[in-house]
């Protein structure tokens, strides 16, 4: 018998369709062995979980087939503590058995961060510290001296709170500030060729605000810098407001620096300390 007589005989033929039959029926259970075990087309509609406490979520839960797990928590003072305020997935959304739902819920105690230091710093520089330790400027009031704008006081609810204190977050942090007393001028004092510990002195006795020390890159020892150049810069008759802020430029480099000792306000000796008489202009 040759081979495609074998082929298209019926006793071939037979047994074909016999094999193909039982691999038909093998597929067919296995598809719906699979949908059975995976639910397939079976879906749970989340429920809303707001305002349930977390210690109630697994009984909420339980009848869905559904877990829970809290990723998150907020301090809210108007709802519950230990409430749910959001939840992943949104009530509504289908999902299957066994599926974990997400929830942020309300903190039983606010959360506290340290309070930073803002004495002599500018309102506008107290602000920026204050908002990157999540806490805001309250009330803000004025009493005489010197520095204008500057913080003089930091309070908390009235009282005076001390840096590294705990406060609560988000909490408004009241500022007592300095009025500069008046717009009185003064002779602009000359900086150059001070080291930054010197002219730090000078500015707080000449009744000014110490605004930026910027040190050239090639600066290796910062206290044996000097200044090369100060902004508002000095000329003759130059003057300058009280309590206003010098921003100062220092350098390592003697080529950068062009000095004129006659110029300064506050004489240096030739070892660098200040000498006495340092109010000579200021007289005038």
């Amino acid at each position: 018998m040759s081979f495609f007589s074998f082929v298209f005989s019926k006793n071939f033929l037979k047994h074909l369709g016999i094999a193909l039959g039982v691999f038909i029926v093998l597929i067919l259970l296995i598809i719906f062995s699979l949908n059975a075990y995976t639910g397939h087309g079976e879906t749970i509609a989340v429920p809303n979980l707001s305002g349930i406490n977390k210690t109630k979520l697994d009984s909420a839960l339980a009848n869905l087939e559904l877990k829970h797990a809290i990723i998150d928590s907020v301090y809210l003072n108007n709802k519950p503590k230990g409430s749910v305020v959001d939840q992943t997935p949104a009530p509504g959304f289908h999902v299957k058995a066994g599926r974990t739902v997400y929830v942020t819920v309300v903190a039983m105690q606010p959360q506290r961060v340290k309070m930073p230091n803002l004495v002599d710093l500018t309102l506008r520089q107290a602000t920026q510290r204050l908002e990157t330790y999540g806490l805001k400027v309250g009330k803000t009031s004025y009493q005489p001296d010197i520095a204008k704008n500057v913080v003089l006081k930091q309070l908390w609810k009235g009282r005076k709170i001390y840096p590294d204190s705990l406060v609560v977050k988000g909490s408004s942090i009241e500022l007592v500030l300095g009025d500069g007393l008046n717009d009185s001028e003064i002779p602009m004092p000359y900086y150059i060729n001070l080291t930054p510990e010197q002219a730090e002195e000078a500015i707080k006795s000449g009744a000014l605000i110490k605004g930026a020390f910027i040190f050239d890159a090639e600066v290796k020892d910062s206290l044996k810098s000097r200044v090369y150049k100060q902004r508002p810069a000095y000329t003759q008759n130059s003057v300058i407001k009280i309590g206003d802020p010098v921003d100062l430029w220092f350098t390592e480099n003697e080529e950068k620096i062009e000095y004129d000792p006659s110029l300064h306000t506050n004489p240096i000796d030739d070892g660098g300390e200040m000498m006495e008489g340092s109010n000579e202009n200021y007289d005038e």
